[in-house]
């Protein structure tokens, strides 16, 4: 293989692994989301019970929800999930972008000379390096999610499936 071979490899590669990543960062973001919405309604939940009449003679079941309802607010400011919500979508869309970007140098600037090409691909390592410098990591869990509903189709273009059925 010559050289031109090697990068336009290795940019499928390297979109084939943003492809990846993105994804489990966005099957990170809706479960980050989630908790962003359920830890307040949580307390909103315990304060109302820990109130409410009808359990004012369970002093313990009040008590446990008056406890949680004052602390579920701490946790999660600790957890700073607002904060994390928006990193997660910039490394989600910047590794999709990536994704997209890696191919299309694998088709199309491949056709350049090798200079340009390299050049091209120099420039979108440079952004790969600026996103992983965030240093984001995805539970293990929702690498296997995105991995499962890669691997399902879900992102499987027809006009690939097209020309895999015309060879």
């Amino acid at each position: 293989m010559n050289k031109v071979q090697e990068l336009a490899k290795e940019c499928g590669r390297l979109s084939e692994g943003c492809l990846y990543t993105s994804t489990s960062f966005y099957e990170f973001l809706k479960s980050l989301r989630f908790w962003n919405k359920a830890i307040p309604v949580a307390s909103i939940i315990c304060g109302a019970v820990a109130t409410w009449q009808i359990v004012a003679d369970e002093k313990l079941l009040a008590g446990v929800a008056a406890l949680l309802a004052g602390i579920i607010p701490t946790i999660s400011e600790a957890l700073k999930l607002p904060h994390h919500i928006e990193s997660v979508e910039r490394a989600a869309a910047e590794y999709k972008n990536l994704q997209d970007r890696f191919r299309q140098a694998a088709l199309i600037s491949s056709r350049k000379s090798f200079a340009e090409f390299e050049a091209d691909f120099k420039t979108l390592m440079e952004r790969m390096e600026k996103v992983r410098e965030q240093d984001i990591t995805p539970p293990e869990r929702f690498f296997k999610k995105g991995q499962k509903k890669v691997k399902s189709g879900d992102y499987t273009f027809d006009i690939d499936l097209e020309a895999l059925a015309d060879r």
